[in-house]
């Protein structure tokens, strides 16, 4: 009995010290000119504050659902930001007409498609991408930033 309670208490902190250390990448397409960018680079054309790439290119920002976990995680990984707050800065800037946010997009297999289409295209997915036309060029950990 204390073999199989030890057995389950192993695989459950087994399960969440994975899920801790569960990583989002960030990904454009492989025939982009740089090989990484900083978060705060990440953060700027997330945000809408910057329009370019670093190769100077207009950037084609791709975000997922609304309110996937995975948008959550991405962003509270990279600056910290909740989405409600990230949610309320968008609201504001469409309202004022200032800006509109990246297009969404919900499945990784479409983000993928728009990413090997677009090369100048930048988003982030929950697995390691082993397309052979995408590249990381940063990688966050999820929960703890």
């Amino acid at each position: 009995m204390k073999l199989l309670l030890l057995f389950f208490c192993s695989v459950l902190f087994a399960l969440a010290s994975a899920n801790c250390y569960a990583q989002i990448f960030v990904v454009t397409h492989k025939n982009n000119e740089f090989s990484s960018l900083s978060r705060n680079d990440v953060t700027a054309l997330f945000l809408g504050k910057k329009r370019t790439l670093p190769n100077g290119k207009s950037a084609l920002m791709v975000d997922r659902g609304i309110d996937s976990k995975l948008r959550e995680d991405f962003f509270y990984a990279l600056n910290k930001m909740p989405l409600s707050r990230l949610n309320a800065y968008w609201s504001r800037l469409t309202f004022s007409g200032r800006m509109i946010p990246p297009q969404e997009i919900v499945q990784e297999s479409d983000v993928v498609r728009v990413l090997t289409e677009n090369p100048n295209a930048l988003s982030y997915v929950e697995n390691y991408p082993n397309h052979p036309d995408l590249r990381v060029v940063l990688t966050l950990k999820r929960g703890n930033g």
